[in-house]
């Protein structure tokens, strides 16, 4: 189960918030709390979300 799901991920808002989400949930390398978080992504445009996945730095399970 995913830690955190951004909706509307493509928009401008939603990349923003994708890439911002490692950061709120504690994602800072050092292997603490938050450690990697699982994250999810949903949007219209497929090539947008698989090239929005491979900038992410939390794990992106593909479905």
């Amino acid at each position: 189960m995913p830690d955190i799901v951004v909706f509307g991920a493509t928009s401008f808002v939603g990349q923003v918030a994708a890439y911002q989400a490692p950061e709120e949930l504690g994602a800072d390398g050092s292997g603490g709390p938050g450690g990697n978080p699982r994250g999810a992504i949903a949007g219209r445009a497929r090539a947008k979300l698989d090239s929005l996945r491979a900038g992410l730095t939390f794990t992106v399970e593909q479905s």
